[in-house]
This record gives C-alpha cells, sequence and structure tokens, in this order.
C-alpha cells in the first residue's frame, strides 16, 4: 500500500469516528468523503496537509449541508416526501462540489455586503 493510499485511509476512519461522535449519520459521512476523493482526482499538486485540509472539508460540508440542500430542493420542487436515498446523494455531490461551492458563496457573500455598504 502506498503512502497516499495509507493517508487516505486513515483520514477515512479519523473523519468517521469523530462525526460519529459528534452526531453526524455514518452514511452522510461517507458520501461526502467519496465526494471528496472524487473531487481530489481531478486536483494534482497537493501537499499531504492540503489533501488532509481538503478531504475534511469535503466531508464535513457534505455531512453537514446535505439535509439541508435536499430541504430547500424538497421545497422548491414541491415534493411531498424526499427521496430515501436522497440525504446520501446529495451529501455526496456536496463533497464533490464543496472545494469550488464555498469559495463562490463566499463570493458572492461579500459582493452583497459591498452592495449593501457593510
Amino acid at each position: 500500500m502506498d503512502a497516499s493510499t495509507s493517508a487516505s485511509a486513515t483520514v477515512a476512519t479519523g473523519i468517521t469516528v469523530a462525526g460519529v461522535a459528534l452526531g453526524i449519520s455514518y452514511d452522510t459521512l461517507v458520501a461526502g468523503f467519496a465526494g471528496g476523493l472524487v473531487a481530489m482526482s481531478f486536483i494534482s499538486g497537493l501537499s499531504l496537509i492540503q489533501r488532509f485540509l481538503f478531504l475534511l472539508s469535503s466531508t464535513l460540508t457534505g455531512a453537514y449541508v446535505s439535509p439541508v440542500i435536499l430541504m430547500l430542493l424538497a421545497k422548491f420542487f414541491d415534493m411531498a416526501t424526499m427521496p430515501a436515498n436522497g440525504v446520501v446523494i446529495s451529501a455526496f455531490l456536496t463533497g464533490l462540489g464543496t472545494q469550488v461551492g464555498v469559495p463562490l458563496f463566499l463570493k458572492w457573500l461579500k459582493k452583497r455586503g459591498e452592495a449593501q455598504g457593510v
């Protein structure tokens, strides 16, 4: 097993244990982590610390934000019930898009604040 594979396995275990201790469901943690791994496969030249932070932010954002995103989508599309695996799919997609979505959201907030004179 090479160093990056063992490091990823260690990070996955640590994030999962910490997340479950914080009350996050296991399936959303794994889905967010998988989304982060897919997103990281498109980026090269990251150090070990950058990889760790990349996976940590993708995993936790996917796990914490996915239920909210799913509720907003259900309300937007006027769905009476949510799909059974909707939270897991949402966690994967959120983990996948975290590294692009969060900077865009912060830029939008900053622009909106400047427009209001804050």
